[in-house]
């Protein structure tokens, strides 16, 4: 674009030149002129800041990608019967166990006394929700599933840095050539690691359904501030 830039301009000036019109060739002429040297400008002003620095946007975390084909050996979870007898697929939400006759009371909650440090992390994650999140980003103290247990119906969870969750969870699919990414080692036969087994952070949060009086779900907007699905609505 360009380059066709610079010919078209190149060709105009030379139409105004024969036909007479040495003002509209000369203005002609100095936009040519700008044109081939505007890379240089723009390398210039974007090493003082004058223009901001702007490439392709890397892909941390799919939103959009079918995880019933990434996770072909859990469609069990992903997808759950509807009302109409028919199949509903949930693209990103795991349903932790599909026992029908277990109530909240019938699980127990524990928390390990130590935190968990994340080795293998995409350090680069950090770098662009920062930048994504600005001046409200802070580090904190989050709840990890550490594992679940069928039998005793036993839910463990323990502290991990929310950074590391920025740096694993909201960065699967980061390419980082060698390597695979994180959400392909996490992947056993199509399945999802085990809690105990995972290496991520695997953080938790709280999600409330709030209805009216007459019977509604209220849902809010999430502004473009938060890290996570902006501008989607969520409980």
């Amino acid at each position: 674009m360009w380059a066709n830039s610079v010919w078209g301009f190149l060709g105009l000036t030379a139409t105004f030149a024969f036909a007479g019109a040495p003002i509209a060739a000369g203005m002609c002429l100095l936009l040519t002129i700008m044109l081939l040297i505007w890379p240089l400008i723009k390398r210039f002003m974007i090493a003082y800041r004058i223009l901001p620095f702007r490439k392709e946007r890397p892909v941390f975390l799919n939103w959009e990608g079918d995880m019933k084909d990434v996770y072909w050996g859990e469609d069990f979870l992903w997808w759950r019967p509807d009302p109409g007898g028919g199949l509903h697929h949930i693209p990103q939400v795991v349903v932790l166990f599909g026992h029908p006759h277990v109530s909240d009371s019938d699980i127990t909650i524990s928390l390990d006394a130590t935190n968990i440090r994340i080795e293998e992390l995409v350090t680069e994650g950090f770098d662009y929700y920062r930048r994504k999140e600005g001046t409200s980003f802070y580090d904190g103290e989050v709840a990890r599933v550490k594992g679940w247990n069928g039998t005793t119906r036993e839910l463990a969870f323990q502290g991990v840095s929310f950074f590391d969750f920025l740096k694993t969870n909201l960065s699967l699919d980061r390419s980082r050539p060698p390597l695979p990414t994180l959400r392909e080692t996490s992947i056993i036969e199509g399945k999802l690691q085990p809690f105990a087994r995972s290496t991520l952070a695997n953080a938790t949060g709280i999600n409330g359904l709030l209805f009216s009086n007459d019977g509604f779900m209220i849902f809010q907007v999430r502004n473009e501030k938060v890290v996570m699905r902006p501008h989607r609505l969520c409980s």
